[in-house]
């Protein structure tokens, strides 16, 4: 589980997570089918399950916002390891992506 939140979005039309096990951006497939909608200037709260990892398996993270005028604006990346087999409770792990501001 991906989640992330935005105090403010300018211009912001959406979101693409990308994710790759390795540090380079270019090796780095895009996870979600459509684009995740942005949710104005107030911001929001985000959540998107991928559900194609494998146990063990270190994996990189990277946020695309997307804005209005089709630049693009990369976050990341931020390293996650799935270990073992699933929690005993069978709960979703989370991955919390760091606060990131554009100046």
């Amino acid at each position: 589980q991906v989640d992330w939140e935005s105090a403010y979005e300018n211009n912001t039309f959406g979101y693409h997570i990308y994710r790759s096990t390795t540090d380079n951006f270019a090796d780095a497939v895009k996870v979600n089918g459509q684009i995740v909608p942005g949710q104005g200037s107030s911001g929001g709260s985000y959540q998107y399950i991928d559900t194609t990892v494998a146990n063990g398996v270190p994996y990189r993270y990277w946020l695309v916002e997307v804005e209005v005028s089709g630049a693009t604006n990369v976050n990341g990346p931020v390293r996650v390891s799935m270990l073992g087999g699933s929690t005993p409770d069978g709960a979703i792990r989370s991955i919390f992506l760091p606060v990131i501001s554009l100046r």
